[in-house]
């Protein structure tokens, strides 16, 4: 996010789990964004799926050329995804 300010990453469900855990000790996740990011990261769930789908696809690539691992879930399913799905 701080090499990239115009850019809308979306997170893994662990990392948006860890992200809202972060916001409950608010002063430092106030003082960790201007740390990290150089400004204070809105968290806003109230975006639209067809934005969150294009920006999930961004976020993998930038991931990927950035760290050169996947973006991985982390075992957790992607929502709609069941586990007889995923063992198929």
């Amino acid at each position: 996010m701080a090499d990239s300010p115009a850019s809308f990453f979306v997170p893994t469900l662990d990392i948006d789990l860890a992200w809202h855990t972060h916001q409950l000790m608010a002063g430092e996740y106030k003082n960790d964004c201007a740390t990290l990011v150089g400004k204070y990261v809105d968290h806003d769930d109230k975006v639209e799926e067809g934005h969150l789908a294009t920006a999930f696809d961004v976020t993998c690539r930038v991931w990927q050329d950035r760290y050169g691992v996947p973006y991985m879930h982390c075992g957790w399913p992607l929502p709609g995804d069941t586990i007889g799905q995923k063992l198929r």
